[in-house]
């Protein structure tokens, strides 16, 4: 997944920032959506099964989509720049491996 996003983040150097706040609006309704309640479950396979559940999936592919936003540009301050940057920050919170993109992506 993380290596999609730097692939992602190729392509979209050549997008308009008309495209891009489209792209933006729709990886951020994607990052928004809903976990289910999780708790530090000790069991490694429980972990595992919540990682792969639909839910997660989509949330950390809009994280990651958001994240290749951020990459296409690492040293531009774009219009859209802002906005994205916004909607990544709460995600810090999240499980792994979403919080770790979010921690690159802001490393970056």
């Amino acid at each position: 997944r993380e290596k999609a996003c730097t692939t992602l983040a190729g392509f979209l150097r050549i997008a308009s920032d008309h495209e891009m706040e489209d792209l933006s609006a729709r990886f951020a309704k994607q990052a928004r959506l809903p976990l289910e309640a999780i708790s530090q479950q000790r069991n490694s396979d429980e972990r595992e099964k919540r990682l792969r559940r639909p839910a997660f999936l989509r949330r950390h592919g809009g994280v990651l989509g958001l994240a290749a936003l951020v990459l296409t540009h690492p040293f531009d301050v774009r219009s859209w720049l802002p906005t994205v940057l916004v909607e990544l920050a709460p995600h810090i919170a999240d499980p792994m491996p979403i919080q770790g993109t979010v921690r690159k992506t802001f490393a970056e």
